[in-house]
């Protein structure tokens, strides 16, 4: 593991990393000493060569460094010297448990190869994290990043974790403190340097260092097993990794008492936690502690891991694990950065290929599309790219190839505003096979489609209804008319009801929410019944899980002019519905500052009063005692903050006697939402996991449960509720869904929200995302739905239903809307997230945090996707400025050596571009 930390204070660099290391009468590496016996530590780096440092640090350079001083000069080293300035960032580098405990119980020798393996790994990552360094630009109207590829850093080693009771873990862990200074070369001079890009390529510095640690410790005669974030040696029981954790365990009951469920937070619990300074222990009484823990047969596995050297690296194993990567990232968007395909390739081939070798793939790999912009690398495939020009063709082939619909048609609600007519007299006269209409949260998109519906009829055609899930289709549209609505997957899947669509109307709504292989697949159904298809959405809201957003496609490269209607309907009170429209036009700040100047926005710091008064106004508004209650959504923007708010929500309606004093716990089935190439490795699978097949597979009937009770490098093993025996067929991963087991508890008066399309004991659909009341439960622990329907103990798919993430609530519309969004939820914040969650009310929206600043911060950044379509044109843009360049200058006579130079030079990372591109594959 690589954790990267921040730190702003001089003082407690110097006090961490010198105070506690230099000890008086300290003088050689192996002079064991302090809390967890730590190594001398090291300078690193090319700009701490180039400061004249190498060697042991001697602690006044150290600390003069902490303070911005050239220990050579004794000058201010960068420009900034401000109280808070950014002194370094803390890259922590984390040793697998069992190389821990490796280490921890092996004689004098290995002990030297385990440390000198693991040294080794850390420095040659921290070499690579070099490479990568980065300083600002400001000067002379630039504003910039630049390579300079040089840091300054110390290394210090560490053996033990904190103490528990008065006793360490065994915890091998190095801290490289790398200082804010890097040497730009070209301006001459020491800045600050830049980390940002550094911290978010983190995942594939870490997969270096795991890969390069296994790799050496193979060397060395250790067998490895890869797990899903790096790897453990071969030869130790998880039951005897889980003695030597009790720290993580520790912070982990912390975090759960305190509710705490943001990684970054988590960290930073370590210094709540820890113990008051202790006794130190002698190595002898250490290693007795730690041996009291073992059973003698965990003590003979631990003494004897190490086995004959049989390494072996496999160039395949590198191919495997790269098309496993691209298939595993280019699944749900269709570009990804150079780093986030290699990271996860690396890792996904520790014990099989080196990090050099799954580089060399890549750079090989032909299927592969990228372009270089502002020193980042971006790539693509030919299929995603195929995929979009496929879409554009098929919306190109569709343009004024029909009649109108109905030219003459005048629209009978009286209600309608001009916007809305407009797209009703669009849709109906457009000579398009595809028409769109886009709008607004809350503009009446589904009301024009009502008219538009009329229109239809009295043409004398038909229209079918669909959307992407079955809340908007089973649920919005069939509760605003639209009988047959029904989703988009059955449309595809129901092959036999395509003759229907012969010269008729496809609707599909919430159209911004399909992935280009589904709207393909759409238009091509449309294209072989000769059938029109009306497109309508909003692509400033959520878009699809899977790759390319297909709506916005269609509008920016297709010709296709929408329709739009963006007057918005839906609030009432004029405050919120201009905060509203400001957020759908993209001036968050704006938006923000009006729903704050309203009162809607409340700051609450303390956790626990937070969410107190989220679930306080929830009670109040839904159980009105002073008027007609409120229909009440509550958002949050991840399901651990969902479930948190849902906890205090169930006390509150406990103490009002809302729901019952009791609760009955029931096994229900948490979607683990791998992708279908997480769920072809081996690795993905736990213990316990539960697998479901939604088709008939070889020896398996669609609709099945098998548990996991096996799962390593040669497979999964499963067990079915009969107890009988069954591998699963991991390349048949397209028919099954995995699923963790968790408890949940339930009284009557719950609700309880479906979290599939299943079917009652009576066989009434219950359709994913609807939401029924507990009435009570039968003698037979059956549970009793307010919709008159039971589902069995067994059922499995359902959740409490009390708080909806923003993308279960798109298409929804409540009275009021209650929005927890903690610091804990930013990473899952952004413009669309927070413009679909508060866009959802008619009369009110209140939102709680608890920070003002860095909400406004986290949901003023978009998750729009990148289309593969939008990469080429960026890359032609780039050809077309190079040859004007060339063109405009003298040519320079080159060596084959030197162009061979420039070339290297030129490549991101020192990755060379992947592949070169037909000029036919490149633009729009």
């Amino acid at each position: 593991m690589l954790r990267i930390t921040m730190n702003k204070s001089a003082s407690g660099a110097k006090k961490y990393y010198c105070e506690q290391t230099y000890k008086e009468g300290h003088s050689a590496e192996f002079d064991y000493y302090g809390e967890g016996s730590e190594l001398i530590g090291k300078w690193g780096g090319r700009a701490a060569k180039r400061l004249d440092l190498t060697g042991s640090i001697e602690k006044k350079a150290f600390a003069q460094l902490c303070d911005n001083i050239n220990p050579l000069t004794r000058k201010t080293l960068t420009g900034r010297n401000d109280i808070d300035r950014t002194v370094g960032y803390d890259f922590t580098f984390n040793a697998s448990k069992s190389v821990s405990l490796a280490y921890a119980f092996a004689d004098v020798t290995d002990k030297r190869i385990i440390l000198d393996a693991f040294q080794s790994a850390v420095r040659d990552t921290m070499t690579d994290i070099e490479t990568g360094m980065q300083t600002r630009v400001r000067a002379k109207g630039k504003n910039e990043n630049r390579m300079t590829g040089n840091i300054a850093y110390g290394e210090f080693t560490h053996f033990t974790t904190r103490p528990i009771d008065g006793v360490p873990d065994p915890h091998l862990h190095s801290h490289c403190f790398v200082f804010n200074a890097t040497f730009d070369g070209e301006d001459n001079k020491w800045k600050a340097g830049q980390f940002q890009q550094v911290k978010q390529d983190a995942p594939y510095y870490e997969a270096i260092f795991h890969a390069k640690l296994a790799q050496r410790l193979q060397g060395a005669g250790y067998q490895v097993t890869r797990t899903k974030n790096g790897f453990e040696l071969a030869g130790i029981d998880k039951r005897t990794l889980d003695k030597f954790s009790r720290r993580t365990q520790e912070i982990e009951d912390y975090t759960r008492e305190h509710g705490i469920t943001d990684e970054v937070q988590k960290s930073k619990i370590g210094a709540k936690t820890r113990e008051a300074k202790r006794t130190l222990l002698t190595a002898e009484q250490q290693e007795s502690a730690w041996l009291s823990r073992l059973t003698p047969d965990e003590q003979t596995a631990l003494l004897s891991l190490k086995q004959k050297s049989n390494v072996t690296t496999d160039d395949q194993a590198a191919k495997r694990a790269l098309q496993f990567s691209l298939s595993h990232h280019l699944e749900r968007k269709s570009v990804a950065s150079d780093k986030e395909i290699l990271a996860t390739a690396i890792k996904a081939a520790i014990g099989e290929a080196s990090p050099e070798q799954v580089r060399q793939a890549f750079k090989q790999e032909g299927n592969i599309l990228s372009v270089t912009e502002k020193l980042r690398t971006f790539i693509t495939t030919k299929e995603a790219l195929k995929e979009e020009k496929q879409l554009i063709q098929h919306c190109i082939a569709a343009r004024n190839k029909f009649r109108p619909i109905y030219e003459q048609y005048e629209p009978q609600n009286s209600l309608l505003n001009d916007q809305q007519k407009a797209a009703v007299k669009h849709a109906l006269s457009s000579t398009d096979g595809i028409v769109l209409i886009t709008g607004k949260a809350g503009t009446g998109k589904t009301t024009l489609m009502k008219e538009v519906q009329l229109g239809i009829i009295e043409s004398g055609k038909q229209i079918f209804s669909f959307a992407p899930s079955s809340e908007a289709s089973r649920g919005v549209q069939r509760s605003e008319g639209f009988d047959n609505a029904d989703t988009v997957a059955r449309l595809v899947q129901q092959t036999n009801l395509h003759p229907n669509f012969k010269n008729q109307v496809i609707w599909i709504d919430e159209a911004g929410m399909l992935s280009n292989k589904d709207m393909n697949r759409v238009l091509a159904i449309a294209q072989a019944q000769s059938a029109r298809v009306i497109l309508s959405g909003d692509t400033k809201q959520h878009t699809s899980v899977e790759r390319g957003d297909a709506m916005r496609i269609i509008q920016q490269e297709t010709g296709i002019k929408p329709v739009t209607v963006n007057k918005i309907q839906r609030q009432k009170n004029m405050a919120y519905k201009e905060a509203v429209q400001q957020l759908s036009d993209g001036k968050v700040e704006q938006g923000f500052k009006k729903l704050d100047r309203m009162g809607a926005i409340q700051e609450i710091a303390d956790s626990a009063q937070r969410v107190n008064a989220v679930a306080d106004e929830y009670c109040k508004a839904t159980y009105n005692v002073n008027g007609p209650a409120k229909e009440v959504l509550v958002i949050a923007p991840t399901h651990a903050e969902g479930e948190i708010v849902t906890d205090k929500i169930r006390e509150k309606l406990k103490e009002d006697h809302r729901i019952g004093q009791e609760d009955r716990t029931f096994e229900v089935l948490k979607n683990r939402q791998l992708t279908e190439a997480e769920k072809q490795q081996p690795e993905s699978y736990r213990l316990g996991d539960v697998v479901i097949f939604h088709q008939n597979s070889k020896g398996v009937k669609a609709g099945e449960k098998l548990q996991v009770s096996e799962a390593d490098e040669a497979g999964v093993q499963t067990t079915n509720s009969a107890g009988e025996n069954y591998s699963l067929a991991l390349a048949e991963a397209i028919k099954f869904t995995v699923f963790e087991p968790r408890p949940l508890a339930i009284t009557e008066g719950d609700k309880l929200r479906m979290t599939a399309n299943v079917k009652s004991n009576e066989g009434k659909h219950l359709f994913n995302g609807s939401v029924f009341q507990v009435e009570g439960f039968d003698p037979e622990g059956q549970i009793e739905l307010s919709n008159g329907s039971t589902i069995a103990p067994d059922f499995g798919h359902f959740n409490l239903g009390y708080v909806s993430t923003s993308h279960a609530s798109q298409g929804k519309t409540a009275d009021q809307v209650i929005i927890s969004q903690s610091s804990a939820t930013f990473k899952a914040s952004s413009l669309e997230q927070f413009y679909v969650s508060v866009s959802r009310g008619r009369e009110a929206v209140s939102i709680y945090t608890d920070d003002k600043d860095q909400l406004l911060d986290a949901v003023s950044q978009s998750s729009e996707r990148i289309s593969a379509t939008e990469l080429m044109a960026k890359r032609q843009e780039q050809a077309q400025e190079i040859n004007r360049l060339s063109n405009n200058r003298p040519r320079i006579e080159r060596t084959p050596t030197q162009q061979d130079h420039i070339n290297t030079q030129n490549t991101s990372y020192g990755l060379q571009t992947a592949t070169r591109t037909e000029q036919s594959a490149v633009g729009r």
